[in-house]
């Protein structure tokens, strides 16, 4: 899953997200990394229909994801910033553990 703030063009076989209000419970930015998580992505692996070597991640199977109740700013603003400035494997430890104590792991 990708996040990006600028117009961008994409293929007919990917999903985009588009927040609807204005405030939407999850940012979009951190949306994005909470879908590129280790959680996510056992969670997809467990439910998504394989197509070759890869998954088939449908809008059905992506609006069956359990997004947190609730949102701890502070962990919200990491996700954030982890998802606009991704850099290496240590921000793939760190969004996993943001992810976990959101959900309350």
């Amino acid at each position: 899953f990708a996040y990006v703030e600028q117009p961008t063009f994409v293929g007919f076989s990917l999903h985009v997200i588009v927040a609807r209000t204005q405030l939407p419970r999850v940012p979009l930015a951190a949306l994005s990394a909470i879908l590129n998580s280790r959680r996510a992505k056992n969670w997809f692996e467990t439910i998504a229909k394989r197509r070759g070597a890869h998954l088939d991640i449908s809008g059905a199977v992506l609006k069956q994801f359990a997004l947190p109740e609730t949102s701890p700013p502070n962990l919200v603003l990491g996700l954030e910033s982890l998802a606009r400035n991704w850099a290496n494997f240590a921000d793939e430890l760190q969004l996993n553990l943001l992810v976990d104590q959101i959900y309350g792991d």
